[in-house]
């Protein structure tokens, strides 16, 4: 069920809903500029896992602690993405900054949530499990977007 729940960030966040908002609100006096900022913040999401990742797997694998590190990562990325509700016209410092820090507290989150596999699941049954939570996700994703679409209708109609 992690999946079903943490799907609602790359459906929304990353996929449908804040890259138009972004180009759109956020980059609306630069739109030229918005898909190369765009990327700037994939670069440093990933400059950062790749930093990082082999720390956290480190953590993950020795610490005891991979609820507690998958929960605080998981705060991380609802936070910084509260935070994004404030964003507004001409916001792409802390646009660009709360999107980054999100992203790598949702991808970050990924080391430690995977960790868990091998105890929710036999070497038999691994497989079947980690397909069955990667559907779960896409019903996630599905569901958040229907669940947005009464906030994002009006919009669609300008």
């Amino acid at each position: 069920m992690y999946d079903f729940a943490n799907s609602s960030y790359t459906t929304i966040v990353n996929t449908a809903v804040f890259p138009i908002f972004f180009s759109h609100v956020v980059m609306a006096n630069d739109r030229a500029h918005a898909d190369w900022w765009w990327s700037v913040a994939g670069i440093l999401v990933n400059l950062t896992l790749i930093a990082t990742s082999p720390i956290l797997g480190a953590l993950a694998d020795f610490s005891g602690r991979k609820k507690a590190w998958l929960l605080a990562t998981t705060v991380q990325t609802v936070v910084a993405t509260a935070g994004l509700a404030f964003i507004g016209p001409g916001r792409l410092g802390w646009a660009l900054l709360l999107y980054v820090i999100a992203s790598v507290g949702f991808e970050g989150g990924y080391v430690f949530y995977n960790a868990f596999l091998p105890e929710v699941s036999t070497p038999q049954t691994a497989d079947r499990v980690s397909a069955l939570a990667w559907g779960w996700g896409f019903v996630g994703g599905l569901v958040s977007l229907v669940a947005c679409l009464p906030f994002l209708a009006p919009k669609l109609e300008d």
